[in-house]
């Protein structure tokens, strides 16, 4: 992902987010003004902000850098 931001993309779309580093990663670039796209497999929308906090993320940086949330159930 490093080497994918030294190009700077407008978009980035990260497959799905599994661990604090890719997570910080996806932080700082919305915070840096790249779009991210990414998933992260949770049972609804609102447990997405509780997967991010439990992984470390500080709740100031995810408010500066989420935009929306989306839940799809299949």
């Amino acid at each position: 992902m490093r080497s994918i931001l030294r190009h700077d993309p407008d978009i980035l779309m990260i497959g799905e987010i599994r661990d604090k580093e890719t997570a910080d990663m996806a932080i700082q670039a919305s915070l840096t003004g790249h779009l991210v796209f990414s998933t992260l497999h949770t049972n609804d929308a609102a447990s997405a902000l509780t997967r991010l906090l439990e992984m470390g993320i500080e709740p100031y940086l995810i408010s500066s850098a989420l935009i929306a949330v989306i839940a799809q159930r299949l």
